[in-house]
Parts: structure tokens; C-alpha cells; sequence
């Protein structure tokens, strides 16, 4: 695959000079360098799920719609 980078003058001279003295192809150094970066890069690790705080109630009431805040919060003040 082929892709274009833009580096500054500076870093692609130093990254020139250090090919040159390993004795490999710019694009090889290139590839080394981004592999070893990206093989150094800490995995993240499967979080565990969240431990939820609940508490005893009468469960789902019915006649009770989440999606109307007003009617919600007159059913909590017990007043509907």
C-alpha cells in the first residue's frame, strides 16, 4: 500500500541519516518505526461492567410513562 506523510525537513533528514546508517531504505525504517510504535502502545484491557447501586421498591409501576418528566415527578411527590 502506498500513502503519503508530511514531515518537516528536519525529521526527514534525521530519519534519512538513520536509515543510512542501518543500511535500509527510508521505507523500511519507516515501517520499523511505526510498527515498533504501534506494538508498543498499551492494549486496553476489557473494563468488567459497572456494579449498579439498586434498592428495594415496588419495581415498574404502571401508568407510569419515564418519558413524561411532569407526570413522573407528580407520581414520585405522590401526588398523581
Amino acid at each position: 500500500m502506498q500513502t503519503t506523510l508530511r514531515l518537516d525537513e528536519r525529521l526527514l533528514g534525521a530519519a534519512k541519516r538513520a536509515a543510512l546508517s542501518r543500511g535500509e531504505s527510508l521505507n523500511a525504517f519507516m515501517v520499523a518505526a511505526v510498527r515498533q510504535e504501534v506494538v508498543r502502545q498499551p492494549r486496553r484491557r476489557a473494563s468488567r461492567p459497572a456494579r449498579l447501586a439498586t434498592y428495594r421498591g415496588r419495581g415498574l409501576q404502571a401508568g407510569v410513562n419515564l418519558d413524561d418528566s411532569d407526570g413522573l415527578l407528580e407520581h414520585m411527590e405522590g401526588r398523581g
